[in-house]
């Protein structure tokens, strides 16, 4: 398991089912005892999760959680939940104030830390973290290309393989309507989508066009209308020689929007799907670029040797690519039937009720 310590007795996963795992013997097994049934005692871990620190205090843990109820109400059910929660992480406890898992002082609730208990949700946030600082100062959204060294590139996406291992489903989705929750649940989204994403462009910079596909599909599972997603996907199918499916994935995108959301692709989805059509070349490279690492580096004679060598062929060079021109691929008889069923997506005529002639 990522991240996971020798002294770790306790793994939470609050990533898809919430669950509790502890440590007997040699083995991880699944906590399935009545406690762990019961709403209250699950919803307290739930919160206890969701603050920085794994910190809380009586009354915000009275105020997120039963928010309608009176103090004295709220106080009973916080205190039964806290005695269950207990039960469930150290079902061998003898008395509450021994227990090492949930600390209460100076009425605040404190969880133990990752020294003791392996959190998914931390865990996650942690590999993002260390492959985000991997990658520099520069940001997501620069429109310059950024080099990235084989072995960083490697040790990156071995990272966010890791990362989206882990993340199996939304945060705490049995709490999808407690305010509390959701914060922490937006912000593990966003991550989720903007690893998968970047670890499509390292795939697809690399040349590994197939597998750069997985990560966009997984997204598109979830979200169908992801246009950056569908736009990567249809630019890797165009450079998989698929482009008939590139342009089907556009048409399934702008019917789901038309029917859903009566509205139609962005400008730049419209444009790309043109150029496709078209048969352009000129499609969106990835904004990363891998180099060499230093340790593959050529050796000052290797560049010597390599530089006669170019010199001598650059005839036969010049050569090769006036030919390649003459033997482009010619549009085929089906390319007429695509550009028919397109037409209407794109240049003039558009999607969507703003757009439709009264």
């Amino acid at each position: 398991m990522p991240l996971q310590l020798p002294t770790q007795t306790l793994r939470i996963y609050a990533l898809g089912q919430f669950r509790v795992e502890r440590l007997q013997g040699n083995d991880w097994s699944a906590v399935v005892n009545r406690t762990w049934h019961r709403r209250r005692a699950r919803a307290l871990l739930g919160c206890l999760l969701s603050c920085t620190g794994r910190r809380l205090g009586r009354e915000q843990a009275m105020e997120a959680l039963w928010p309608d109820l009176d103090m004295e109400t709220a106080a009973n059910r916080l205190n039964g939940a806290v005695h269950e929660l207990r039960q469930i992480l150290e079902p061998e406890i003898a008395r509450p104030a021994a227990s090492r898992m949930l600390r209460l002082e100076r009425d605040v609730f404190e969880l133990a830390d990752r020294t003791q208990i392996w959190v998914d949700a931390e865990a996650f946030e942690s590999l993002l973290k260390e492959a985000n600082s991997l990658f520099g100062k520069k940001g997501n959204n620069d429109s310059t290309q950024q080099s990235l060294s084989i072995d960083k590139a490697n040790r990156i996406e071995q990272l966010m393989e890791d990362a989206a291992t882990l993340y199996s489903g939304d945060y705490l989705l049995e709490e999808l309507y407690s305010e509390w929750a959701a914060p922490r649940r937006e912000a593990l989204k966003r991550g989720w989508t903007g690893l998968l994403l970047k670890l499509a462009e390292l795939r697809e910079a690399r040349g590994a066009y197939a597998s750069a596909m997985e990560p966009l599909n997984r997204l598109l599972a979830t979200d169908p209308t992801d246009e950056t997603a569908i736009q990567r996907l249809m630019i890797l199918l165009t450079r998989l020689d698929r482009r008939g499916e590139a342009l089907n994935t556009y048409l399934r995108l702008a019917a789901r929007l038309e029917r859903n959301y009566e509205c139609e692709p962005l400008p730049e989805t419209r444009k790309l799907c043109e150029e496709l059509r078209l048969g352009h070349s000129n499609i969106a490279q990835p904004k990363i670029v891998i180099t060499p690492s230093e340790s593959d580096q050529e050796k000052p004679d290797d560049k010597q040797v390599k530089q006669t060598l170019n010199t001598t062929t650059e005839n036969d060079a010049q050569e090769r690519a006036a030919s390649t021109k003459v033997q482009q691929h010619q549009p085929v008889d089906a390319e007429k039937t695509i550009a028919h069923v397109v037409a209407p997506f794109v240049g003039t005529s558009q999607l969507g009720r703003y757009n439709q002639s009264p």
